[in-house]
């Protein structure tokens, strides 16, 4: 080989292989959430609302996948908002990131409503074969308790202020089947009018039992009275 061969060959090691080496996709192990393509804002790759056993008065799991380009660290904050025909039922906050800083949380927050079940609430890292989903993907775990649910909306932003909103209608079989807030004043009045009716039934009837004692004691006070007078005759 030429000494011409050689420098070339030398060029081509020093530039290449430090670019290989510090390539996530070489080093095995744990992915490295970072990618390194120019800055696109996250995405939500899947959403799946459920409720565990598909019972109705179980906790609702929401599960999201939340989608970078620029790796998975580069996910800063996902808030879920649960509706209820305009009226904000839930709000729900997960923290990977501290103000888009390099200090990580990990944190859930419950914003609104007191639902968030913060126990279950979990994210954690794509295990996918696929090389690009394992460094591009979080996947997030919300789980509320039994909330009336019709509308969800999920925001997601990213280290350097970039952001998503997005909302979706749930379908009647994903909503969980709770009586209404509308329903309950109702049934209350129903239950009160009750009462009442049957408080005032025992009142009447009481009085009218009390009316006809005191009918009987004056008819027979007043047939003493006609008796007296005629045996004084």
């Amino acid at each position: 080989m030429t000494s011409r061969g050689v420098i070339i060959w030398l060029v081509f090691i020093v530039m290449v292989c430090p670019s290989a080496i510090s390539d996530p996709g070489c080093s095995p192990g744990h992915p490295q959430g970072q990618i390194g393509v120019d800055p696109v804002p996250p995405m939500v790759s899947s959403l799946k609302m459920e409720t565990p056993d598909k019972n109705p008065l179980r906790e609702i799991r929401i599960s999201l996948n939340i989608s970078d380009y620029n790796g998975f660290e580069d996910i800063a904050t996902v808030e879920v908002s649960l509706y209820y025909f305009n009226e904000k039922q839930a709000n729900a906050k997960y923290t990977q990131y501290e103000d888009n800083t390099s200090i990580k949380v990990d944190r859930f927050e419950d914003l609104f409503g007191g639902f968030l079940d913060l126990k279950n609430s979990d994210a954690y890292y794509s295990t996918s074969s696929n090389w690009i989903e394992q460094n591009t993907t979080l996947r997030i775990e919300f789980y509320f308790k039994p909330v009336p649910v019709t509308d969800l909306m999920i925001s997601a932003s990213d280290r350097t202020g970039m952001s998503i909103h997005i909302s979706t209608a749930i379908t009647p079989s994903a909503r969980p089947s709770k009586i209404k807030e509308a329903y309950i004043p109702w049934v209350i009045s129903i239950v009160i009018a009750s009462i009442a009716a049957i408080a005032l039934f025992w009142i009447r009837n009481t009085s009218n039992r009390l009316a006809k004692i005191a009918e009987e004691q004056r008819r027979l006070k007043k047939e003493g009275i006609e008796k007296g007078g005629e045996a004084g005759s």
